[in-house]
């Protein structure tokens, strides 16, 4: 049984880097929410101030890494809408701490560093972000009515984010940011083969492992685009360190929401 989210609002930060050509953006809302095994997942929902969306952008870190990772991500977006030149509404995003990390870390009383964690502890990534966003949406009093959700995965999570599409439904599209093959047990290449959504890859050269990860798996779907960039970054990097590359994928994940 799933157990009842917990909403904690800690913070209410207007996301006000840049100015709104109409008076949108995002308020957040840090939240918690209890899994099966007693794990307290702490996220991040950014949601809208006027208007009405249907769509959904879950963000899942790399290894190492929290939600805040995807800070840059979250103003280009913003940045990119408030022009008005796209048909996409402001989406709600939720950005999660994974196991082990940030503030994911307490399983009942005991402390979980993901730098110590076991593969039996990383396999329950995906079944986490799965339980806390069924949650989520059938959260009443919060009143979110999604008919389509994108995932953008970094490194561990992006073979979270490809495994997840098999747990949860309305996965629309997926941005998968450095995927491995095989990474602390967790193999995307069944999820990645079985999807019928859209999928975008993105690996720099020199990150090996990577590189040809994706492309072995970006051979196993024809509705993958797979993007290899001159670059050693790897995860979220590749995204936060090229204006372009996040414009592009900026750009694909708006022209997905449109579909």
């Amino acid at each position: 049984m799933l157990q009842k989210t917990c909403i904690s609002i800690i913070v209410m930060l207007m996301l006000t880097s840049t100015l709104s050509a109409n008076d949108s953006t995002w308020v957040e809302h840090e939240m918690t929410f209890t899994t099966s095994d007693n794990l307290t997942l702490h996220y991040w929902l950014n949601r809208p101030t006027s208007t009405n969306s249907t769509d959904l952008i879950i963000l899942l870190p790399m290894m190492g890494q929290t939600h805040k990772s995807y800070g840059q991500f979250i103003e280009a977006l913003g940045r990119q809408l408030d022009l008005g030149t796209e048909t996409s509404s402001y989406p709600f995003i939720v950005s999660f701490d994974l196991r082990g990390h940030g503030k994911s870390t307490t399983v009942d009383s005991v402390q979980l560093n993901y730098r110590n964690m076991t593969p039996e502890d990383f396999a329950k990534l995906p079944q986490d972000i799965a339980e806390a966003t069924i949650s989520l949406l059938q959260n009443k009093e919060i009143g979110l009515s999604i008919d389509s959700i994108i995932v953008v995965g970094a490194s561990i999570g992006a073979n979270t984010t490809a495994i997840l599409s098999r747990k949860l439904d309305r996965i629309k599209s997926m941005v998968l940011l450095s995927a491995g093959e095989n990474y602390r047990g967790l193999r995307p290449a069944e999820a990645i083969r079985k999807y019928n959504g859209k999928i975008l890859m993105y690996a720099g050269k020199q990150d090996n492992y990577s590189a040809v990860s994706t492309r072995e798996l970006g051979r196993l779907n024809k509705n993958c685009k797979v993007v290899i960039l001159d670059t050693a970054d790897h995860g979220t990097r590749i995204i936060n360190n090229d204006p372009d590359a996040m414009k592009q994928m900026i750009r694909w994940i708006l022209s997905e929401s449109t579909r």
